[in-house]
């Protein structure tokens, strides 16, 4: 074997562990975010009971407005998501409002 092929012997197996490590460190990452933030379903609902009971509302009706606020602000932060929470309660319950009095 030249001096070349052992070289590059070398740098595959030296490749191949770091890509390994790199695949196994991407999986604990994963599994960090999905146990960080609202990774704790039990915590999520338990927020989502709060806030149903707080603004009268069923935990489904709750759920899926927590939902949706989420969806749209989770990127800035729970305050955002709260205050969207907030803003979509007072719409929903506006909507029933309106309804009843047809």
């Amino acid at each position: 074997m030249t001096i070349c092929a052992n070289v590059w012997k070398q740098i595959i197996k030296t490749n191949g562990k770091y890509i390994v490590r790199s695949i196994k460190r991407d999986e604990e990452v994963k599994r960090l975010n999905r146990l960080k933030g609202f990774g704790n379903e039990k915590y999520k609902d338990g927020l989502i009971k709060v806030l149903a009971k707080e603004n009268k509302l069923s935990f489904h009706e709750s759920k899926i407005i927590w939902n949706k606020a989420y969806e749209s602000k989770y990127s800035n932060g729970l305050l955002a998501v709260r205050n969207e929470y907030d803003e979509l309660v007072n719409m929903y319950k506006n909507l029933i409002a309106l309804k009843q009095n047809r």
